[in-house]
């Protein structure tokens, strides 16, 4: 096979991978060039991060937008954060996003995120310190459950975002806290009644040298959530209530 012909080839399963996601058609006849399971695995766990993002960019695979992978300190995760979106969205859709599966996943976004810090050296040594802790955040912000969107956020008098992400396929919930400093704290509250009553849930300080944190993970279904942040010695801000 040629090099022109192989790369048809590929594009084709790629475009196959796509379609099985959106339940299209065209899997079946494109599944003589490869197996769109077995390309989804190739793309996930055999190709290094660059090859990955030439081969299946965010638009060609039908991915969100990640630009809040952006660290606040520049670290850039966006393709780390693609590929673990691809992982969940494809593995959902081929019906074998176990346990098991969800954590080889966040697996590879933690190496993905290890590897962009890692270039990071000599006078820029720091700097990796600081990228493995925001990309700490960004790994606890999608872990086990893939994609996640803001559905609140209100700044604090002190000027921190403070915003409660949920998953789009499951009853999960995080509070994030960002532009913080030292001291500063994110947390989630979860009423039974609209917020008339409420309890804290997952207080999480903001570590040295880093500017984000983000608090464990909430598991709920018909029940009230909000984020909550305080600048260290300053005002309680909250969002408003969310039903996840």
């Amino acid at each position: 096979m040629t090099r022109s012909t192989h790369g048809l080839a590929r594009a084709a399963t790629i475009l196959a991978v796509v379609r099985l996601l959106a339940g299209g058609p065209g899997v079946a006849s494109a599944g003589a060039a490869d197996d769109p399971v077995e390309e989804t695995d190739r793309l996930l766990f055999e190709v290094s991060l660059g090859d990955f993002a030439e081969q299946a960019d965010q638009e060609r695979m039908g991915l969100d937008d990640c630009s809040f992978a952006e660290g606040q300190e520049g670290f850039d995760f966006g393709e780390a954060c693609w590929r673990h979106d691809l992982g969940y969205r494809n593995y959902r859709s081929q019906g074998r996003l176990t346990t098991a599966a969800r954590e080889r996943i966040d697996g590879r976004l933690l190496t993905d995120i290890n590897g962009i810090c890692a270039r990071y050296r000599g006078r820029e040594a720091f700097r990796a310190v600081v990228c493995r802790g925001e990309g700490r955040v960004l790994h606890g912000l999608v872990r086990g459950v893939g994609r996640v969107y803001p559905a609140a956020s209100v700044i604090t008098p002190a000027g921190r975002v403070v915003r409660l992400y949920a998953a789009a396929q499951e009853p999960f919930a995080v509070g994030w806290i960002s532009g913080a400093a030292l001291g500063d704290t994110v947390w989630a509250d979860r009423s039974w009644n609209s917020g008339v009553t409420w309890i804290q849930l997952g207080l999480t300080k903001v570590e040295p040298f880093l500017t984000t944190a983000v608090t464990p993970p909430m598991w709920d279904r018909h029940q009230s959530l909000r984020a909550c942040g305080q600048a260290r010695g300053g005002p309680v801000a909250c969002t408003r209530w969310v039903t996840v």
